[in-house]
């Protein structure tokens, strides 16, 4: 059965108990229904260890590789490899997948393999960039503070204003597909790969290269390096 929908209910906070804690309490009439088709489900949930016998759980976090590889044909991500925000549970799923899908087909991993140091701010061309306002996150007015206590006062942005936000981001150390290097190198040095990913537009053939460094002088988020 496919999901349609999440209801969701408003609540407010009772009267304090003997410790003086107030538990959240269901406001009658206040049941909404969100139209959905993908929900995470993120409430501090417990591990399930049965069958994974075998795992260290003596620490706290499960230490892994980056790629999430904890043991031998064995992957993880999430909360079990620390707390965090639910974008970062989705990204180790993923580098798990794919480092798992890579080894188990006897091919090279290319997500671990691309591990590099952080890319400083230096190597950021900023004038690439169109400069974009960061977008202000709504904040009821302070009149409806007391006429409505229970409201949140620091809303939520919108879905074309965290369009406009993901838009802004720089892809520092990733290529972007901007295409700088492509057009400016003499030498026709890169070619398309057929089937793009993210951070993976354009292939470099080293037979072609002249070694000028165009390329990496005009490359606007810092991807391309200089190594011996």
């Amino acid at each position: 059965e496919s999901l349609r929908s999440v209801q969701v209910q408003g609540m407010r906070l009772g009267e304090p108990d003997e410790q003086g804690r107030r538990r959240p309490l269901p406001v009658p009439g206040a049941l909404q229904e969100l139209a959905a088709d993908f929900v995470i489900v993120a409430v501090a949930q417990a591990s399930d260890w049965h069958g994974l016998e075998a795992v260290d759980t003596a620490h706290r976090w499960l230490r892994t590789r980056d790629d999430g590889k904890l043991d031998k044909d064995l992957w993880a991500g999430g909360d079990d490899r620390g707390p965090s925000i639910a974008s970062r549970a989705i990204a180790q799923g993923r580098l798990a997948a794919e480092s798992a899908h890579a080894e188990l087909r006897g091919e090279r991993n290319a997500g671990a393999a691309s591990a590099r140091n952080p890319i400083n701010a230096g190597a950021v061309k900023t004038d690439f960039y169109a400069n974009q306002q960061r977008s202000q996150t709504p904040r009821r007015p302070q009149m409806e503070w007391l006429s409505n206590p229970d409201a949140e006062i620091n809303q939520t942005i919108n879905y074309e204003q965290a369009s406009e936000e993901a838009a802004r981001c720089m892809s520092c150390g990733l290529c972007f597909d901007c295409q700088q290097c492509f057009m400016y190198c003499n030498a026709s040095g890169f070619t398309r790969i057929e089937e793009t990913s993210p951070g993976s537009y354009f292939a470099l053939a080293l037979e072609s290269c002249e070694g000028c460094g165009k390329c990496i002088d005009i490359c606007p988020c810092g991807y391309l390096e200089a190594r011996d």
